[in-house]
């Protein structure tokens, strides 16, 4: 029904929702960047966060492992994130050896806590001095499953929530993959 040129009841409602509808695909047509941003974490970023979570020490049976001098590694391509570590192991009669690993894993955003976490971990490379076989062998097992625990418990990179635009991060982060480079963070409505 128009009265003196105003619409009311139903058809009001119908000219309000198809002005809506205008207005809104004409700010977000072709503009996706409007609805999706990225966060880039470089490795430096990346590195100082990882840094303070080290050095880890374990003792399991007979062997006391150290754990420290993280090195983030991201390649230009791929969906996993590199660690290198050096490595201390001592074994009774064997003493103190040193060496380093590698190892690698996906990405993982837990956006209740605003984390990001290294998880599905694998031993790429253990290479301790004067190490036999046999030792070698189980040092990597015990190795890799450590690191693959304490990994998944711990986070590389974690948003400030007292911090706005990081807070607004958090809540809006959709998904973390590891290209050109650098860790890219996936922002969305």
């Amino acid at each position: 029904m128009m009265r003196s040129g105003v619409i009311t009841g139903p058809m009001q409602t119908r000219a309000m929702l198809i002005i809506a509808v205008m207005v809104l695909s004409s700010l977000f047509s072709g503009c996706t960047s409007a609805l999706q941003k990225e966060l880039r974490l470089t490795r430096q970023q990346l590195q100082e966060k990882v840094e303070q979570i080290f050095p880890i020490e374990q003792r399991q049976a007979f062997v006391h492992m150290v754990f420290s001098k993280p090195q983030i590694l991201l390649a230009d391509s791929g969906e996993r994130i590199g660690l290198a570590l050096h490595v201390e192991a001592s074994m009774p009669g064997m003493g103190v050896m040193q060496g380093q690993m590698e190892l690698d894993g996906g990405l993982e955003y837990r956006a209740e806590k605003g984390e990001i976490a290294i998880t599905d971990t694998r031993l790429i490379t253990l290479d301790i001095e004067g190490l036999s076989a046999g030792s070698s062998k189980s040092l990597q097992t015990l190795a890799a499953g450590v690191v693959k625990k304490y990994l998944a418990e711990v986070p590389i990179y974690r948003l400030d929530q007292d911090d706005f635009k990081q807070s607004l991060t958090r809540l809006m982060l959709k998904s973390v993959a590891v290209r050109e480079g650098e860790v890219v963070a996936t922002l969305g409505l």
